[in-house]
């Protein structure tokens, strides 16, 4: 069991750095908090003094000589900052470090103290859920500058929400920090003057889904309205694609992101995504676009796979038994929502 904070004295920027780059995830700067007063918010072209522009949790640097700079970040979505960023970054001691979410197929679990009534309720939670899923005491975890727990995990399975709770509690926790979401990381001075600790940094555990250990989201349910084939009909833009109802993470497959750093993984995964819902919609009766199979074999040539290295990555698979991810971590109605989000179909 995990019961207090190691290697906080000897996590430096230089090692997180190595960490990240060793992962193949996103070295990214934060700057410590900066006075509102001397760097406000700029809204819609107006200073508000009230609010600091640099939050000490944003994508931003100190320069050699201690001027902030704010940091476009999106670009760090799909491809990794160049040594000579990450250099020019943190000449400056003083600044922080963070990372990304969704690389690599890691998503960060956020649990805010601020959600319990103290940090000790807060504590308390995290070592309940521990006692739970004790696979969790075997991967990457951190504590936030304010209290508050950080756990780093993999999942082939897009999880679909961000705001979470666990299955054995009525509230709100925290958050699932996946693609385009941002972490910080230790040793980093958080706004409190508190650092963020490393508790232990190890390799991202892999886990079948978020519902495996505990998790779940905050929305509640949906009456969902069955689909009755005499009612409706396809909209006229015309039957809808695999490419519009996949995951998010497979979409990123689709296109040529190696996402979780093992090509033939990615591969895999799209798979059964794409046969899950082949298989789905024709339980469903719906009409669906796109052939899985061309589709790999598209994928496997942006990601330089040879195509008959599809066959040994899928043999074996039981692709005609294989279900959607959202179906397999929400259920029914949930897979029903996405099928009718995407406005493909009208009443």
């Amino acid at each position: 069991m995990i019961t207090k904070p190691i290697l906080s004295s000897k996590t430096t920027i230089a090692r997180t750095i190595a960490w990240l780059n060793l992962h193949g995830l996103p070295v990214l700067p934060v700057a410590p908090l900066q006075d509102s007063e001397q760097f406000p918010l700029i809204r819609n072209g107006k200073a508000d003094h009230s609010k600091p522009a640099f939050t000490g949790k944003n994508p931003s640097y100190l320069d050699a000589n201690g001027k902030p700079h704010l940091l476009p970040h999106r670009q760090y979505q799909t491809q990794l900052p160049k040594q000579s960023e990450i250099d020019r970054w943190f000449r400056n001691s003083s600044n922080g470090i963070m990372t990304m979410g969704g690389w690599g197929g890691i998503y960060w679990i956020d649990i805010d103290v601020k959600r319990y009534s103290s940090r000790q309720y807060c504590d308390r939670a995290v070592l309940n859920w521990l006692d739970r899923y004790p696979i969790l005491n075997q991967t990457l975890i951190e504590k936030t500058h304010s209290g508050g727990w950080r756990f780093a995990v993999k999942c082939p399975i897009d999880p679909g929400f961000t705001n979470f709770r666990f299955h054995h509690g009525p509230k709100h926790v925290g958050e699932l920090l996946g693609f385009g979401r941002l972490t910080v990381l230790a040793p980093t001075i958080g706004p409190s003057g508190n650092p963020y600790e490393s508790i232990q940094r190890v390799e991202p555990i892999l886990i079948e889904s978020f519902g495996a250990i505990g998790i779940q989201t905050t929305q509640k349910p949906k009456v969902v309205r069955q689909f009755d084939k005499g009612n409706y009909s396809i909209a006229s833009n015309g039957v809808p694609h695999l490419t519009q109802v996949v995951c998010c993470s497979v979409q990123r497959i689709l296109s040529g992101v190696n996402v979780y750093g093992d090509r033939s993984y990615c591969l895999l995964v799209a798979a059964l995504e794409l046969y899950g819902w082949v298989n789905w919609t024709q339980r469903m009766g719906f009409s669906i676009a796109g052939d899985p199979d061309s589709l790999l074999l598209e994928t496997a040539q942006r990601m330089e796979v040879e195509s008959d290295r599809i066959q040994r990555i899928l043999k074996g698979q039981h692709l005609d038994s294989c279900v959607p991810a959202i179906y397999q971590a929400a259920g029914q109605e949930a897979t029903l929502g996405r099928w009718g989000r995407s406005n493909l179909f009208t009443a």
